[in-house]
């Protein structure tokens, strides 16, 4: 499994994931993982107010783990499971942010060659 080390997280991120992870508690055989929500619509189907297409932070099962998904590592050591939207890179640099504060969702994308830091 490939592990990003190589991403920033901004504030407001951190504060929901690190509490969210405070208190994981996981069943035997699950990690604390990100997957991707492309969509979220009440029974209407309308959008649930608030949402944006980001990744939920979920109990995931160790056996549908596949060799697609990453390990990502932030500064201070929190560590989770990500379910890759797109193809990953241990060499590129990544951007971790809040998108929907209230379903807490974060995107976390791809920083352009040049503008880290």
């Amino acid at each position: 499994m490939m592990r990003i080390t190589n991403i920033s997280i901004t504030d407001a991120a951190r504060q929901v994931l690190d509490r969210r992870k405070s208190v994981f508690k996981p069943r035997a055989d699950d990690v604390f993982a990100l997957t991707y929500m492309s969509s979220f619509i009440n029974s209407d189907g309308t959008t649930v107010e608030g949402f944006r297409p980001g990744y939920a932070i979920s109990p995931w099962p160790v056996e549908y783990l596949s060799p697609n998904w990453v390990m990502v590592q932030l500064s201070g050591g929190t560590e989770f499971h990500l379910m890759p939207r797109f193809k990953w890179s241990a060499r590129e640099r990544y951007n971790m942010d809040l998108v929907s504060p209230s379903l807490e969702l974060f995107s976390i994308i791809p920083v352009p060659a040049g503008t880290w830091g």
